[in-house]
């Protein structure tokens, strides 16, 4: 299965007659149960997998990956690019957002900074904060 599998399985499975609130939790916990954290990623930023360590270049492309096309495997900035991808398709307004949350990428005497990013999700007065990549585990 590709992302875009992903995402269309999970827009099919959306009742139009359903509120606001029960598309986003629909969407969140359907398109959560597809997709993976990618490990490598995280561990290869840590400098955990000794030689099989990402290089820096594959680390800058995987946070740059909007995740419009592909496998399953996503960092909570891709998750967050999926989730408002589906949100835009279902006329669901969100939005988002970098946070101050700051990790570092170093190899060598090069730094990459990786932002942690959010989805703000709106329903009528509410805004809802998603951090789907978080909960992937659960």
């Amino acid at each position: 299965m590709t992302i875009n599998d992903a995402v269309a399985v999970t827009l099919n499975g959306v009742d139009p007659m359903w509120s606001t609130l029960e598309k986003i939790r629909y969407v969140y916990l359907t398109i959560g149960s597809m997709i993976q954290k990618d490990t490598d990623f995280f561990f290869s930023v840590d400098n955990k997998l000794g030689e099989a360590n990402l290089s820096l270049d594959e680390i800058k492309a995987i946070y740059r990956d909007k995740k419009d096309t592909g496998d399953l495997k996503v960092i909570c900035r891709s998750a967050a690019y999926i989730l408002e991808r589906i949100y835009t398709e279902l006329g669901i307004e969100s939005k988002l957002l970098k946070t101050n949350g700051i990790i570092s990428a170093i190899q060598g005497e090069e730094e990459f900074l990786i932002h942690h990013w959010i989805l703000v999700v709106k329903d009528g007065k509410n805004n809802y904060f998603l951090t789907l990549s978080a909960d992937l585990a659960y």
